[in-house]
């Protein structure tokens, strides 16, 4: 249920501090969103223990975002992992302000870690409807290739 036009972002997910979080976001249409039609964060870890395993698939975003905005945008930030499937997708950017608003946009900060199991950001944007894949500045770390993530 959309309710409000361009009313901010369409799912989101996030972990923060030195918790596990496992999510499925499979088989759902968004549209309307001002923002991010999907946004998956890892963040505030302060002992290295967060992560975050994410499984992103079979999504529609209807229209890309109204304000600016990425389909798909994963960030990790301080100390946390992230873990990401994404497949099978079809989450249009805005275009607006590139890289950020990418179909997909991914990003590492700080010490983090961000692990994708597509081979490289071709593989990932090729598993998902022709998706171009952004991928941040930020001082963290991005594997491709990594193994598959824990699904709930």
């Amino acid at each position: 249920d959309h309710g409000v036009a361009n009313g901010g972002f369409g799912i989101s997910l996030r972990q923060d501090e030195d918790g596990t979080l496992t999510a499925l976001v499979d088989n759902n249409t968004i549209q309307d969103t001002g923002f991010d039609g999907i946004v998956v964060r890892a963040r505030d870890g302060t002992l290295g223990t967060g992560t975050c395993n994410a499984t992103i698939t079979n999504n529609t975003l209807l229209t890309a975002p109204a304000t600016f905005g990425a389909g798909i945008t994963l960030t990790s930030d301080d100390d946390n992992t992230l873990c990401a499937n994404i497949s099978g997708n079809s989450a249009p950017g805005s275009g607006t302000f590139t890289p950020l608003d990418d179909d997909i946009y991914i990003d590492a900060d700080d010490t983090s870690v961000m692990n994708i199991t597509q081979a490289s950001a071709i593989a990932l944007g090729a598993a998902n409807t022709a998706a171009s894949v952004g991928i941040g500045t930020g001082t963290g770390t991005i594997n491709f290739g990594a193994v598959a993530c824990p699904t709930p």
